[in-house]
């Protein structure tokens, strides 16, 4: 942030996992019980604490001398699902890895229940937040 020059502009897309919701009729037919423990994985405290920022960008780019120009929140659109339960499949597999929670024979059948709910049709929600800045 430090090398924008004053008027120059920062646009910054986040995928907000604390707002992530699963798609009622997933949940309605029962198919969702892995994609339940991916979120709640996913809004767990230890990955809640890396993704804080999200709520609080206005506050940060506004310290850092930027004027907010846009700020806005939105559900993604149904017609994305797919390339958005891809994203989140590798985001929970990165994840997962990282936290040492599995085994790689326990995460690879917990990833493969993952993918097979999400082709029955399981979907996780989540909001996008975008944000637009000015350089002070």
């Amino acid at each position: 942030m430090k090398l924008l020059k004053p008027g120059g502009y920062i646009q910054w897309n986040e995928t907000d996992p604390s707002s992530a919701s699963i798609d009622a009729n997933a949940l309605a037919s029962g198919n969702a019980s892995a994609t339940q423990k991916m979120l709640n994985f996913m809004q767990s405290p230890e990955i809640a604490k890396s993704t804080n920022c999200i709520s609080e960008l206005p506050s940060i780019l506004s310290s850092n001398d930027f004027e907010s120009v846009i700020y806005d929140r939105a559900r993604i659109d149904f017609a994305d699902r797919a390339a958005w339960n891809i994203g989140f499949l590798l985001t929970y597999e990165d994840a997962m890895i990282k936290a040492e929670r599995l085994e790689a024979m326990e995460l690879k059948i917990v990833l493969e229940k993952l993918h097979g709910e999400m082709c029955q049709g399981s979907f996780v929600q989540p909001e996008i937040m975008l944000a637009v800045a000015r350089k002070l």
